[in-house]
């Protein structure tokens, strides 16, 4: 039974693509075309703080390397120590 409304479906509705043309849909080249008129967009005072804000953030460094150092030194010499409660206030926020 399931063979016949796998095969319906496959034959009846997934291998009949039908294209519309421009033509049918009364769409014209014109339609596609770009005005020629110009708009001034003027943006607030807080999204322009916005804007400077996200590009500074795509400025910054994905990695601190002071920081990166400064842990590789201490994991190398051994003395490298997790910060237990503040890693845990700092997970609690994902546990809930």
């Amino acid at each position: 039974m399931i063979d016949k409304i796998q095969s319906n479906l496959s034959t009846g509705y997934t291998n009949s693509v039908n294209q519309v043309s421009k033509s049918q849909l009364g769409i014209s080249d014109d339609a596609n075309r770009v005005s020629s008129t110009s708009a001034e967009v003027k943006l607030s005072n807080n999204a322009l703080v916005l804007q400077r804000g996200i590009q500074a953030v795509k400025d910054a460094p994905d990695v601190r390397p002071d920081i990166v150092n400064a842990i590789k030194q201490q994991l190398e010499a051994g003395t490298y120590q997790v910060d237990v409660a503040s890693l845990a206030k700092n997970l609690l926020p994902f546990m809930k």
